[in-house]
């Protein structure tokens, strides 16, 4: 059975960069000026034999991660991660970031029945689980919604009905 460890250091000041495998600088547009920064170090271990991939997260906006942020889909290798306005994909087999979305606060990411949920405030979108989108909605808040074998309906006062393909 495949795990991963995660170790995050969220007061990082001097990086040397070659032992960074990959950056990711968090998604604000209107924002250039990178004020923090936060090194993660993941393991993937698979019969126990240990990868590990170094990732870099740059803040334009103070922000930390704890270990609650990431979400790991064992059977694709691939790492979900969230932040305040952002979420993405990491394929940790790959060293790779596969997927980097802008959001606003930060996203719910959840795994349901062979698909990956990622609810925030103004979007809802469903995932295979190694990233590839499946469908996405507006939503505005407050939203209901209904779960079936299918698909999620979401009722917001602004967008109406939605409906969230999961298959």
């Amino acid at each position: 059975m495949k795990t991963i460890e995660i170790k995050i250091d969220n007061n990082v000041d001097n990086l040397v960069e070659s032992h960074i495998d990959l950056i990711c600088t968090e998604k604000i547009d209107r924002l250039k000026t990178i004020v923090g920064q936060s090194l993660v170090e993941i393991t993937l271990i698979d019969k126990g034999i240990y990868k590990t991939l170094i990732a870099k997260f740059e803040w334009k906006e103070e922000n930390l991660l704890n270990v609650s942020d990431f979400h790991f889909v064992p059977e694709s290798d691939m790492l979900f991660f969230r932040s305040t306005n952002q979420w993405g994909v990491i394929d940790i087999a790959q060293k790779r970031l596969i997927r980097h979305e802008s959001s606003l606060w930060s996203p719910l990411i959840e795994r349901k029945n062979g698909y990956i949920l990622i609810i925030d405030d103004l979007n809802a979108e469903s995932t295979q689980l190694d990233g590839r989108r499946i469908d996405h909605v507006p939503i505005d808040p407050p939203t209901e919604s209904n779960e079936f074998d299918d698909r999620i309906e979401f009722m917001s006062p602004v967008y109406g009905l939605q409906i969230l393909k999961i298959k």
